[in-house]
């Protein structure tokens, strides 16, 4: 057995991904057209941490043609997304990751959760409330990481912000220093 794995990794065999299936983003108390970019970004963040195949339902959507994907599973508008997970099982995809954009107040929800298809459970959920969806867009990379139970990236470095503050002051002071 240990062979089998030093084998697998002298010749760069990888393991194949899970297959995870990005749902569309049901949306609540906002046009549908103002969430059309959060969805990309979100199947984009998905796709670029790499634990994952991922499928989109837009790439499902394309692969199968709407129309006969309705009849084939005798869809209607408001099962949609019950049909697309139905789906995403068919294709052999184990996970599932649902997602949802609702209007609080003058605020923005974002509610994520992973189903595993063979285990008929769910996994792990992540919520991230923001002002706007450039500032919900920001906290993407967290919120995947606790929605997919995978690791969370390194927060970003704050280290050449305060280099330039120190630097500023630095040159401040002996501006002044040379003033007098």
């Amino acid at each position: 057995m240990i062979y089998a794995a030093i084998l697998a990794l002298a010749l760069d065999a990888t393991p194949e991904k899970p297959k995870l299936a990005v749902l569309d983003l049901q949306v609540s108390g906002l046009p549908a057209e103002s969430a059309t970019a959060l969805y990309d970004a979100l199947v984009a963040e998905v796709s670029r941490r790499g634990y994952f195949a991922v499928v989109s339902s837009k790439e499902i959507t394309t692969l199968l043609g709407l129309e006969r994907q309705k009849q084939v599973l005798g869809c209607d508008e408001s099962s949609s997304s019950a049909c697309m997970a139905e789906l995403a099982g068919a294709l052999g995809s184990r996970f599932v990751l649902s997602s949802s954009l609702a209007k609080l107040g003058d605020a923005l929800q974002l509610s994520m959760q992973l189903l595993d298809t063979q285990k008929a459970q769910t996994i792990a959920r992540a919520v991230r409330i923001a002002r706007d969806t450039r500032a919900l867009a920001g906290t993407l990379p967290w919120a995947v990481a606790e929605a997919t139970a995978t690791p969370a990236p390194p927060r970003p470095s704050t280290v050449l912000p305060w280099t330039l503050v120190g630097l500023g002051a630095g040159a401040a002071a002996a501006g002044a220093v040379a003033g007098i």
